[in-house]
């Protein structure tokens, strides 16, 4: 019995396929039931692994966008530490420019009033930021209040300082647009920008400028100035005028305004200015497309100009009470006209308007005409009137009110041409 056992044991082992576990094994892979629950566990597993997986990318992903951020967390405190920086040099700029401030309102104007101290603020200022040092800008006070130039008491004076000032003042605020500075906001001078796009960080770049062109320059010392700041030579320099001029650092270009004409080539300047000047153009759209056939691609345009509605209002009133006091005291705008008489088939001369030939109820007929023709418009009217032509704008600015008074609502506005 036991050999026999053995001899059946011994047949097992030696042919594994004959043994009933094994047998027992195969039927059960046969079996349907246990494949499926062998299938189900199999996606299960492979389920877990998928999600798994996914967990893994998603960690990743994360990793990824903290390096990201870890990256701009470093930018922005660069930035940030750039600022503090330009902060203390700009607190240490104002800190001089308010000792000097100080120094001369207290030692020469303590009877002057409130507005004629903001005044001078505003010209030391205006100085301080051409670039002149502090004794200079001490030393031209001083001068000036020993001249007498420098006097608020008399009109006349007041008037003389005023024109001596004007070109400096005009071009401290262009430059202020090319040296554009959002974290030192005393770069701005008497200007503070009033709109424009958040992530702005050029208004206008100064190396994009090789010729520029001033509308209606008249005073020549303004459109001089700003081009050789340009560095710009005579060759690129382009005052356009309605009359005769001669300025040997300006190329003088004929400007017909009643055609709405510039005697330029296409394509031939870089920016353009037009100061206080574009409310008294006839046909706004003709010029402004003139303005674009004269502009290379993506050249800017400064407009410096009053924001006022067209209609019977207050700030309306007003600048017709200065426009015709001009025309009657030959000052401003109306300064040159009597020694240039336009024999062209141009805008009516104002000639007529402040001869001293005709009675003085002609005098008035001609002013009522004459300020009846000013086509003044809101700052919205002229952004919409430019872009309508293929400009849009890139700011827009304005004067600070707490350090000048702006009863005329002057304002700038830098447009730069789209594609043509």
């Amino acid at each position: 019995m036991a050999s026999s056992r053995k001899l059946k044991y011994a047949s097992e082992v030696s042919n594994p396929n004959k043994s009933p576990i094994n047998n027992d094994v195969t039927q059960n892979m046969k079996n349907p039931v246990v494949n499926h629950r062998l299938t189900i566990l199999e996606e299960l597993i492979n389920n877990q692994i998928n999600k798994e997986n996914v967990q893994i990318k998603q960690l990743q992903d994360k990793i990824e966008i903290l390096e990201e951020e870890l990256q701009q967390h470093k930018i922005q405190i660069k930035h940030l530490e750039d600022q503090v920086m330009n902060l203390q040099h700009c607190n240490s700029k104002e800190s001089t420019m308010e000792s000097i401030i100080t120094t001369n309102i207290k030692g020469n104007m303590e009877n002057q009033s409130q507005i004629d101290k903001l005044r001078i603020r505003s010209y030391i200022k205006t100085r301080w930021l051409l670039g002149l040092t502090t004794t200079r800008v001490h030393d031209e006070l001083t001068a000036g209040y020993r001249s007498g130039a420098v006097s608020y008491s008399a009109k006349d004076s007041l008037q003389e300082w005023q024109f001596q000032t004007r070109s400096d003042h005009r071009l401290a605020e262009i430059k202020s647009m090319f040296e554009f500075d959002r974290t030192c906001p005393s770069s701005f001078g008497s200007l503070k920008i009033s709109s424009s796009s958040s992530d702005l960080k050029e208004i206008i770049s100064r190396a994009s400028i090789n010729a520029y062109f001033d509308m209606i320059c008249r005073d020549d010392s303004t459109t001089v100035e700003i081009g050789e700041y340009l560095n710009l030579s005579k060759e690129n320099i382009f005052g356009g005028t309605d009359y005769d001029s001669h300025n040997d650092k300006v190329t003088f270009v004929n400007v017909n305004l009643n055609q709405s004409t510039i005697d330029l080539a296409d394509n031939r300047v870089d920016l353009i200015t037009c100061f206080v000047t574009l409310h008294h153009v006839p046909q706004l759209k003709l010029i402004l497309s003139e303005f674009v056939r004269i502009l290379r691609p993506s050249g800017y345009l400064i407009i410096r100009e009053h924001n006022c509605e067209n209609k019977r209002s207050l700030t309306a009133k007003y600048l017709n009470f200065v426009h015709a006091f001009m025309m009657i005291a030959h000052v401003g705008e109306f300064a040159d006209v009597q020694r240039n008489h336009l024999n062209q088939n141009e805008v009516q001369s104002d000639d007529d308007s402040v001869s001293h030939t005709i009675d003085w109820k002609q005098k008035k007929l001609n002013i009522i005409k004459y300020t009846k023709s000013i086509q003044y418009r809101t700052r919205t009217e002229w952004q919409q009137e430019i872009e309508n032509v293929g400009f849009h704008l890139k700011a827009t600015l304005e004067y600070d009110q707490s350090t000048l008074k702006n009863p005329q609502e002057l304002f700038y506005a830098v447009f730069q041409l789209n594609v043509k």
